[in-house]
């Protein structure tokens, strides 16, 4: 695969925690091999994906990403990411699946197929599929859909009727490596257990993590700093996303700010944990 493309879209207010979570993207992508992020916005949305219905712009966030995911996965090839991703660690590990398959797919709670992660080759029978349906399921309802209707509900009907679209993808069981947390359960695991709950959430395999719209809505009305300078157990996470790229180097003014600010309080928390 020669596009290593992450693709990521974003409108609307930018959560405190979203800001932190994206500067640890672009971090990354100068790690290992590497690999070109790709944040798509209404300002260039139209450069990924062309004829876009009108209907799209009266889609809600969440629908306009599930429309934005499938296209341009579909089209370009490459990783789709949420937003509120926390990534550890080079990908290199998920390109190489990309490399040898035609993809991976992630089971949430173990169960069902989810689409907040993803990745995929350009043009896959499953792609293309998805695309087919997503567009026919739109159209006739002029985008007034459910929540997970062309998300999660669609990928999940896909791998019932038609399973042979998906032998060639890795399917991995999210609460053993990627989706170490239910999503009803996040804001209690990562934000209001004690710092040391972070020891049930690592995992052998890890190079991210899903969180959920919960979470960055339970911190928005700490500061910067504060989310930062915290004591839970994501902040062990998001001090050892930074630990994990190896050369440290910010180009950023504002990354550097919110980055060694973080570095900082790193011992000093390990140093509170160990007390506790």
């Amino acid at each position: 695969m020669t596009q290593r493309n992450v693709f990521l879209y974003w409108i609307g207010k930018e959560y405190k925690l979203i800001s932190i979570l994206r500067h640890l993207i672009y971090l990354h992508s100068t790690n290992g091999i590497g690999y070109n992020v790709i944040l798509i916005t209404h300002e260039n949305v139209r450069d990924y994906i062309k004829d876009i219905p009108t209907y799209f712009y009266n889609l809600c966030p969440a629908h306009q990403a599930d429309y934005v995911r499938v296209n341009v996965i579909c089209d370009y090839g490459g990783i789709w990411l949420d937003s509120d991703t926390l990534v550890m660690d080079s990908l290199d590990s998920l390109f190489n699946i990309l490399d040898k398959q035609d993809g991976f797919l992630i089971k949430e709670n173990n169960d069902i197929l989810w689409n907040g992660i993803f990745g995929s080759k350009k043009s896959t029978n499953l792609m293309i599929k998805w695309k087919q349906n997503l567009k026919q399921r739109l159209d006739s309802k002029n985008g007034k859909i459910s929540w997970t209707e062309i998300g999660n509900t669609m990928l999940q009907g896909l791998f019932k009727t038609e399973k042979s679209l998906f032998t060639n993808f890795e399917i991995l069981n999210g609460l053993n490596n990627l989706y170490p947390v239910n999503w009803d359960r996040c804001v209690d695991e990562f934000i209001n257990k004690p710092y040391n709950n972070y020891i049930s959430i690592v995992r052998d395999f890890q190079p991210l993590i899903a969180l959920v719209n919960s979470v960055y809505r339970k911190l928005e009305n700490k500061s910067i700093d504060e989310i930062s300078n915290g004591n839970m157990p994501i902040n062990f996470f998001i001090n050892k996303s930074i630990e994990n790229h190896k050369t440290k180097k910010f180009k950023s003014p504002i990354v550097s700010q919110i980055m060694n600010n973080l570095m900082k309080i790193r011992e000093t928390i390990k140093k509170i944990s160990e007390i506790k």
